[in-house]
């Protein structure tokens, strides 16, 4: 028989990071996923998740400026924003 080394780890932590802040770059990497025009599908598979649910209502955040641009678009179809305008 061996003897076997037994190394204590903090639950807590991974790779010398606590486990909130490695599951914060989970959202993190979900909305740059979404940002980048990812397909969701890839998303799901990339980060995986079992459902398509979990990663468009849990881990997908909003984005400002695409809020922003798609006004903007709105605007500009509708005729109310002059492109030539700075």
């Amino acid at each position: 028989m061996t003897d076997a080394v037994v190394v204590e780890r903090d639950p807590a932590q991974v790779g010398g990071c606590p486990v909130n802040q490695v599951h914060h770059l989970r959202h993190t990497t979900a909305t740059l996923l979404k940002n980048l025009r990812v397909p969701t599908r890839d998303a799901q598979l990339i980060l995986g998740h079992s459902r398509l649910a979990v990663t468009l209502e849990i881990y997908s955040h909003e984005d400002k400026q695409a809020h922003r641009d798609a006004l903007g678009r709105i605007s500009d179809a509708l005729g109310g924003r002059d492109e030539a305008k700075p």
